[in-house]
Order: structure tokens, then C-alpha cells, then sequence
């Protein structure tokens, strides 16, 4: 089928390293023939192939004007990838907005004219027409597009998470506003004037977020904190424990009105449940005494319903939930209920018993088991516990003996991704990981071990500055990022920022999606370093022409 052969296509026209103007010709014959197969084949491999064929910009652009609808899509994301010009991209989608494309095609089309939108090439008329649009990614794109025109001020900070992320949210919000103040709690850079509208909201769900991402740091009226009270006697539970959150960081709540919201909310509404776990989640100290209520819902008829969710709501409270290690010690004593005792920590100190007892369960187990799926199970488990044991009582004895015997089977790689959780390590083991290099997997968990992981730093430089034609880049990249989190050598983050802003000089307005969380990490590390180079070069992108990345930077050296 089309999908099938675009696929193909793609992945051979990918890997091309030969002179493209060998190709080119034939390329656009393809485009012209109307054959939709392959064009759509082409178009493929223009995509996977990326700038190496931007020479082909207008004969894509005129695809996404004027072709068939099987293949404007695939040639709109074709051109992004392509990295064409800016205006010749906003052209060819104007053109196509104009005549009425077909539904499936407007969200790839505004996606894509969202990285390209500025306040000079007349876009801002497409993302207002189609703003309420009933497809939520269609909406998405258009808030994302409208944040680049001045008159649209809210949207000067909202737009920073990765494009995924993005799309995980859109998916569960019924409305563009409820969005728009979940991008402002999750970049933590709402200003309280900004969410003063959104406190008015009609819609409960949207107040509620609002007054969520209010006690940020930021300064809270006397006439927003009434609107918070008010909200307390709401008759949606969502609202209501939304504004004990914000009166608790605010510090204006007791304590008992939390636990006593959380307690009456309806376990049967899981969105509702979900989201109420993830705002106590960011409470931290205040919200330890309603951690045995969080863990309540790892046992019994919740279990199989609400136990990852709140797994990850005790983890994020680590220490903070220790009161909730009772409840977290009830059978059955599974996998995410030890993680959440390994989060605690020290705190969690009646564990201990509970541990021990879980590492012998999983060494007889896997002593019966003739299953390999079953075994890998039980040895995940008994590292989890091992590890968990570390952390509770300071014993790295019985999480030491494991990994090695981990290292040494062929499932190496269970081992490897828990080490860097582990800082015990001794030498012993750190060597046993050390003779594994270059594989990928022992370079990441050599670097996820930090300044404890100095022992391999010569053999990582080796990988790092080989010249041997058979090392990916992909080794190189490991190694370099690794050294950074050993040494903390900004070498590496230097080298992506420079990158990623090269790559982008064609950029309007943003830097590219796809780009984001690379260079965000980047900088992070940046700003972390003493390193004189990491200093000026931070110093250029705040004051350069990427105002997402100046707010970034500002953000960093706040805090």
C-alpha cells in the first residue's frame, strides 16, 4: 500500500550519501507525473533525507498548493523538515488554507505555519479563524502561532514544553483557555496579571488550573485571593481542591480543608482522581499528611486503576511521604510500591524487614521459574528492592552483589539503566561497567552516576575523540554528554547550543520544535558551570533573537 512503499522509500532515500543532483531530475519528474504512490514515495524520502533536499522546496511547495489531498499532507511535513525557506512555506499554506482543504489536512498545514508565523508575513488571520476549531490540535497550533504577535500578550510565555508533551495535554483539554493556564503551571513562568482573566472563567476546569499555577513566587492580590476563598465552597470537587492547593502555597490553608476535599472526591471520575493527585503532587512538605491517603489508592478495589498515578504522585513527593509507608507495606508488595519506598528514603525505615524479605521471594522465584520473561521480571524486582534498601538503610551490600551478578548474565542492560539511581557503586562494579565501553548503555550509566563515575573519564574521552570510522555519532554524543555530567566540562552543551542555533539561522521567530528540549537541557547545564566559554555564550542567546530562550535563560539565573 501507499504507507507501506512511502516507508520504503523513506528509509532508502535516507541513508543517501551520494551527489543529490544525481537524483534531482528524477525526483521531479516524479512530482510531476500525478502518480500519488509515488509522489507520496518521494515525498517520503524528502522528509527522512531533510535539508539535502531543500534544492527541492518549489516543486514540494507547489504539492501543497495545488496537488491532490493524499499528498498536500505528507508534502507539508515534508517542507518542514526540509528546512525551506520561511516564506516560501507560509506561500504554498496560505494558498492551501484558502481553498478550503480538507479536515485532515488544516492541523499540519497551521502546525507547521506556526514555526514560521511572524508578525510580517500576514499569518495571524488563519490561527484566528480556525482558533475554536472542534479538533483540539487544530487549536493547539493556533495558540502556538498567535503567541508570535505582540497583540496577543498572554502567549508571549506559554509555548515551552516539548511538541509531544504539547500534544498530550491539548488531548485532554475541552477548551483552548483550560490549555493555555496548563502551559502556564508547567513552565512556571505566569505572572499573576496574566492568569487574572482565566480565575474568571466561565468554565470550572479552567478557574481551577488557574488558581493552581497562582503561588509560584509571584505576588497574589487581595482581590484574587477572595476569588481563591470563594472557590472553596464550590460545588465542583475539581475547583475546590484546586484553590486549597493554591491557599496552601500561599500559605493561607489549614491543612484539615485538604484532607477533607481529598477524601470526598469521587474515585469513580479517573480524569478528575488524575488530576487532583497531580496537583497534590507539587505540594511537597504540605502535603505529607495525605500520603497514606495517595498510597490507599495502590490496594485494593483502586489498585488496578489508580496505582501508577499514584506511584508517580508519591515519587514526586519523595521524602515527604513517608507517612505513607504503612500503606505502602500491604500486599501486594509489588514493584511501584517499592520505588515509592525507594523515593522516601531513610523515612521509610519499617521497610526494611519488608525489602529483605522481597529479595529472597525474588531469588527463589527466579530459581523455579523456566520462563525468561517471568525471570527478568522477578530480577527487576529484586534490583528495585535491593536499591530500595540502599536508600532506606545505607547498606549497598545486597545491591552490590545483585548488579554483579546482573553485569555478568546476558540481560546486562536491566542492570545498567538502574546504576546511575545507585551511588555505592565500588570499584569493583564501576570497572565491571568500565570493560563494557563503548557500549551505549555503560556510557549512559557511567554519566547518570556523576562525579562518582571518575574513574572512567580517559576511556570516555577515547570514545569521545575517535576517529575511527566504525563510531557512530550517536557513541560521541553519549560519551561527551556523560564527561559533561562527570566533569562538568561544558564542552558538550557549548557544542549542542552552537549547533542547534546554526541549524536554525533560517528561524524566524523560534527555534525548531524538535530542537527544544535538546538545547533547554543544554543550557541548563550551562548555567550550572563555571566554565568562562559556557558563561559568554549563555550571555549570547539571552540577548539574542529567540525570545523563548531569552525568558529561558532569564528563568535560569532566577533561580
Amino acid at each position: 500500500d501507499e504507507v507501506s512503499v512511502a516507508n520504503a522509500s523513506a528509509a532508502a532515500f535516507g541513508w543517501f550519501e551520494g551527489d543529490f543532483e544525481q537524483i534531482r531530475p528524477e525526483l521531479e519528474n516524479v512530482f510531476k507525473s500525478g502518480k500519488q504512490q509515488q509522489v507520496i514515495a518521494a515525498l517520503g524520502g524528502c522528509m527522512a533525507s531533510g535539508p539535502m533536499t531543500v534544492a527541492l522546496g518549489p516543486a514540494v511547495a507547489e504539492l501543497l498548493k495545488n496537488g491532490e489531498p493524499v499528498v498536500q499532507a505528507p508534502a507539508c511535513w515534508a517542507l518542514g523538515e526540509m528546512e525551506v525557506e520561511g516564506q516560501l512555506f507560509v506561500d504554498a499554506a496560505k494558498h492551501a488554507l484558502g481553498n478550503q482543504p480538507e479536515k485532515d489536512l488544516v492541523e499540519p498545514i497551521l502546525d507547521s505555519l506556526s514555526r514560521f508565523a511572524t508578525p510580517n508575513n500576514d499569518c495571524r488571520q488563519w490561527f484566528e479563524k480556525y482558533l475554536n476549531d472542534e479538533n483540539p490540535g487544530v487549536r493547539l497550533s493556533c495558540a502556538i502561532g498567535l503567541k508570535n504577535y505582540p497583540a496577543v500578550e498572554l502567549m508571549d510565555s506559554v509555548i515551552q514544553l516539548p511538541r509531544i508533551e504539547q500534544q498530550r495535554v491539548a488531548a485532554r483539554m475541552t477548551n483552548l483557555d483550560e490549555a493555555v493556564v496548563v502551559f502556564l503551571v508547567a513552565t512556571g513562568d505566569a505572572g499573576a496579571n496574566a492568569l487574572d482573566q482565566y480565575l474568571k472563567h466561565d468554565n470550572s476546569m479552567v478557574r481551577g488550573r488557574a488558581m493552581a499555577a497562582l503561588g509560584r513566587g509571584q505576588a497574589v492580590t487581595d482581590q484574587q485571593r477572595a476569588r481563591i476563598k470563594e472557590a472553596l465552597k464550590s460545588k465542583d470537587i475539581f475547583e475546590r481542591t484546586c484553590a486549597a492547593v493554591a491557599m496552601t502555597k500561599i500559605g493561607d490553608l489549614d491543612l484539615e480543608t485538604l484532607q477533607n476535599i481529598f477524601d470526598v472526591s469521587n474515585p469513580d471520575d479517573r480524569q478528575q482522581t488524575v488530576s487532583i493527585l497531580q496537583l497534590l503532587s507539587q505540594l511537597g512538605a504540605p502535603a505529607s499528611p495525605i500520603s497514606p491517603r495517595i498510597a490507599k489508592l495502590m490496594n485494593g478495589d483502586f489498585r488496578n486503576r489508580f496505582s501508577t498515578d499514584a506511584m508517580r504522585a508519591l515519587i514526586a513527593l519523595g521524602e515527604h511521604a513517608a507517612p505513607a509507608t504503612e500503606e505502602l507495606l500491604k500486599e501486594p508488595f509489588d514493584l511501584r510500591k517499592i520505588e515509592c519506598i525507594a523515593a522516601i528514603g531513610p523515612g521509610a525505615k519499617q521497610a526494611e524487614e519488608k525489602l529483605k524479605s522481597k529479595i529472597d521471594e525474588m531469588n527463589s522465584r527466579i530459581a523455579e521459574t523456566k520462563l525468561l520473561q517471568q525471570a527478568n521480571r522477578f530480577r527487576r524486582t529484586r534490583l528495585a528492592a535491593a536499591v530500595a534498601l540502599w536508600r532506606v538503610n545505607g547498606d549497598a551490600k545486597p545491591a552490590l552483589e545483585i548488579f554483579k551478578e546482573e553485569l555478568a548474565g546476558d540481560q546486562r542492560s536491566m542492570a545498567l539503566s538502574a546504576l546511575p539511581s545507585f551511588k555505592a557503586a565500588d570499584d569493583q562494579l564501576k570497572q565491571s561497567v568500565i570493560k563494557m565501553l563503548p557500549d551505549s548503555s555503560a556510557i549512559t550509566a557511567l554519566g547518570g552516576m556523576g562525579p562518582a563515575a571518575q574513574a572512567a573519564v580517559d576511556e570516555l574521552r577515547a570514545i569521545e575523540s575517535t576517529t575511527d570510522s566504525g563510531a557512530t555519532a550517536s557513541l560521541v554524543h553519549a560519551a561527551s554528554k556523560s564527561l559533561w555530567q562527570i566533569t562538568g566540562d561544558a564542552k558538550f552543551a557549548i557544542n549542542v547550543v552552537e549547533e542547534i542555533l546554526k541549524r536554525n539561522d533560517y528561524a524566524p521567530v523560534e527555534i525548531r520544535v524538535e530542537d527544544r528540549q535538546k538545547i533547554w537541557e543544554a543550557l541548563r547545564y550551562l548555567e550550572s558551570s563555571d566554565d568562562t566559554a559556557a558563561k559568554k555564550l549563555l550571555l549570547k542567546v539571552e540577548k539574542g533573537r529567540f525570545p523563548n530562550l531569552r525568558s529561558f535563560v532569564r528563568q535560569l539565573k532566577e533561580k
